[in-house]
């Protein structure tokens, strides 16, 4: 049986008589007229071919996107239609799925297969009508391939015969209406880079303190707008960043600054911050300031978003490491006392300040102060390093950036009139870079003498030199007085003296209160009370 032509008759097979010798009485042979009327002629009119023009429309599902991003969803439709006349059995139908898509497994409809990158359906029966099946996948990263996004499907067989088209004959431009493909998919793509860099008029070789601005040129060169972009530059401890200062509604977070972009056209966009610049630590790329962008909707042809292996290889990722910050060392002392005045026997405390100026750490710094001979040391106390009295060595350990360390001397004046005390640098591992402040001095000045005992009197009513007499003593009203005998016992005692004793004695043993002591030599022990002047005690003369 061939395939219907539509020609007239076309499976009427005719037979007659076309000769033979003997009369026939009711018939001639070869004379069919074409309706077989005699009975040497006969036909056969009823054979019929049966007929399913089938059709396929490939095509999205509704509300799928012929633009998606890399790794969206979309669900695709074959609707095979049976135009009649009769059911169509026994039908294959093959979808090719390009390298763009990947099947999602579990989403075939209808009992289809996958076997390799063809999806098979085998319908038993189709009757006039539609049957639509479906299939999900994902959309892949583009690869540049030929039609890599072209979807084909067609019938491939059919127990039918179909007048306008035949199975499994698809040459490539599904001109049959039983071969359909979608074609007009375009994922797009927008190739985003970064340029991180100092902006104009930041050195990249700071000093510690120093403030630093960055920039960060944002391009995008593709063919499509970038959408919902994330950029995220990881600020090293090299840097203290100025939050107020994050343009473009850049978010910091521990030590990362987020900026979320809704949108980007073909055209540039700088994002901006400043930092403060930290003392150096020694820690590797610790100046080493990293940007990539993390995140984007769209496909980018030449780098991937958030995949920094720490080379900044790919242009959506990017560095600043060429900043080296100034390191040195200024060691500054300063030196100080309580008083610049000072009685014998005063308490004077010197207090000795060391501080690093620099932006490095200094280490095993000596600072030599030596007590000057008119001075009895004391004590010492400091919280960093240690004192030696002996060979007069401050030695602290280690002063980091902008670190004080302090050294407190307590000693007392004992001889002189005026003396200057030295503090000096002489040791630290580093390089000391300004050594105009590497000494300081104070000098303490013997306190003109005012205290002046006046140890010989005559209480014997003549009007002259009557009392015991100390001069000044009216500037310590705390003072504490006491008078003993050659034999150590007490005669006399006063708490706030204030020149009045005659020689009258009120003592309390061998020697009666109210009497008049003899004539003799006494000794006196006077406590000024002012909690910095030492005691003071001698011999005085009584006359009458």
């Amino acid at each position: 049986v061939n395939a219907p032509t539509g020609v007239a008759n076309e499976y009427r097979n005719i037979a007659q008589v076309t000769a033979s010798d003997q009369v026939d009485p009711d018939s001639t042979p070869n004379n069919d007229d074409g309706d077989q009327s005699e009975d040497d002629e006969d036909a056969i009119s009823n054979i019929f071919i049966s007929r399913a023009d089938l059709s396929i429309d490939k095509r999205l599902a509704s509300g799928m996107s012929n633009t998606p991003n890399v790794g969206d969803i979309l669900s695709f439709e074959i609707v095979l239609r049976n135009n009649g006349p009769d059911d169509a059995t026994n039908i294959e139908i093959e979808d090719n799925i390009p390298s763009g898509f990947s099947v999602i497994a579990g989403s075939i409809t209808n009992n289809g297969v996958l076997s390799g990158s063809t999806i098979t359906w085998n319908l038993a029966s189709v009757a006039a009508g539609t049957r639509t099946l479906r299939y999900n996948v994902t959309v892949n990263a583009p690869t540049g391939a030929v039609d890599e996004y072209r979807n084909i499907a067609q019938v491939t067989a059919s127990d039918q015969y179909d007048p306008d088209s035949t199975p499994n004959n698809d040459d490539g431009d599904q001109s049959e209406d039983d071969e359909d493909s979608v074609s007009n998919i375009m994922v797009p793509y927008a190739d985003l880079s970064l340029d991180k860099r100092l902006a104009a008029g930041s050195s990249n070789m700071p000093s510690t303190g120093d403030t630093v601005s960055f920039e960060i040129e944002l391009t995008n060169s593709g063919i499509n707008n970038a959408t919902n972009i994330v950029v995220a530059d990881v600020v090293p401890i090299g840097f203290t960043v100025n939050s107020a200062s994050i343009s473009n509604g850049g978010i910091l977070t521990g030590n990362t600054i987020t900026w979320n972009i809704p949108s980007l056209s073909i055209t540039d966009l700088v994002l901006t911050y400043n930092v403060l610049v930290n003392a150096p630590t020694g820690v590797v790329d610790e100046y080493k300031n990293v940007v990539q962008i993390i995140a984007v909707d769209q496909y980018d042809p030449d780098s991937t978003p958030n995949n920094d292996d720490g080379d900044q290889s790919e242009d959506d990722e990017d560095s600043v490491d060429t900043i080296s910050v100034n390191q040195f060392v200024d060691i500054g002392i300063t030196k100080t006392a309580n008083v610049t005045e000072a009685a014998l026997g005063e308490t004077i405390i010197f207090t000795i300040t060391a501080q690093n100026f620099g932006n490095a750490n200094a280490t095993n710094i000596v600072i030599e102060e030596i007590i000057p001979s008119g001075f009895e040391y004391v004590s010492s106390t400091t919280l960093n390093g240690t004192y030696d009295p002996i060979l007069g060595d401050w030695l602290i350990p280690s002063l980091n950036f902008n670190e004080t360390a302090s050294l407190d001397i307590s000693v007392i004046m004992v001889e002189g009139e005026s003396y200057t005390n030295v503090a000096t640098l002489s040791f630290l591992d580093q390089m000391d870079t300004n050594p105009s402040n590497d000494e300081d001095q104070v000098t303490i000045t013997k306190k003109e003498e005012c205290l002046l005992i006046y140890n010989e009197f005559s209480p014997n009513g003549d009007g002259a030199n009557e009392v015991f007499f100390i001069e000044c003593i009216d500037q310590y009203p705390n003072n504490y007085l006491e008078i003993f005998n050659r034999w150590g016992t007490k005669v006399y005692e006063q708490r706030g003296y204030n020149n009045t004793w005659d020689g009258i004695s009120t003592g309390r043993a061998t020697i009666k209160a109210g009497e008049r002591l003899p004539v003799g030599t006494y000794y006196y022990a006077l406590d000024l009370g002012d909690g910095k002047t030492a005691p003071r005690a001698g011999w005085l003369y009584l006359n009458r």
